[in-house]
């Protein structure tokens, strides 16, 4: 869950303007989903986590502003995320903008 994620990344993503990249593995297959931090995010929640194309923020959120969501993930790779036994592998950065 989002709690679970270390400090030094929370701290670079609490900052408005920061970017947050996220690369997705399944399989062979990788998907790689970029975003922004804010200075709002929480990182609270213990179970999971969300990727948002809004700006909106709650406990769950990873990052705002993405560019893609679920369903612009390609389907074979949704495909394998529903087989029974499949494991994600989820790498996430955090990075300051420059000014």
């Amino acid at each position: 869950g989002a709690s679970s994620l270390g400090e030094s990344f929370k701290e670079i993503a609490r900052r408005d303007g920061s970017r947050i990249f996220a690369t997705l593995q399944v399989a062979g297959l990788s998907e790689r989903v970029e975003g922004s931090g804010d200075s709002r995010l929480q990182f609270t929640n213990l179970t999971s986590l969300v990727v948002r194309k809004s700006d909106y923020v709650c406990g769950r959120t990873l990052m705002v502003r993405a560019d893609k969501a679920a369903c612009d993930l390609s389907r074979d790779m949704v495909r394998l995320l529903r087989s029974p036994g499949q494991k994600l592998v989820i790498s996430l950065r955090a990075f300051l903008s420059e000014p």
